[in-house]
């Protein structure tokens, strides 16, 4: 490869605690620089894009940020039905065992009184 289709980075330094710098000089090619930022570019008129067009359509939904997620509120509600649910079938659950339990203690000579 030829230098002159080679492009130096900048001198980026980092610095470590204990005092040494360290300098990263690199050499890039050009036509690969220049290849992935067109790429870039591209990737982000896409997506501005789609979301002009998800806009002017209304399909878009407003998401809230619950914990360290953001959901829609068609996905809060999938995620709230399918907790009911468990909690349900949870619940369900353990009257039985609790059914089954309480027949299993009941004392042999009460019943044959």
């Amino acid at each position: 490869m030829a230098l002159s289709t080679m492009k130096s980075t900048p001198n980026i330094g980092i610095s470590y605690a204990c005092g040494v710098e360290k300098k990263n000089t690199a050499a890039v090619p050009e036509a690969s620089f220049s290849n992935a930022l067109s790429q870039a570019v591209q990737s982000l008129e896409e997506k501005i894009s789609e979301m002009q067009t998800k806009l002017k359509n209304g399909e878009t939904e407003p998401s809230f940020q619950i914990g360290g997620r953001f959901f829609t509120e068609k996905e809060w509600e999938n995620l709230m039905h399918k907790v009911d649910k468990a909690l349900e079938e949870a619940s369900k659950k353990e009257e039985t065992e609790s059914e089954t339990k309480s027949v299993s203690e009941i004392d042999p000579e009460d019943e044959e009184q």
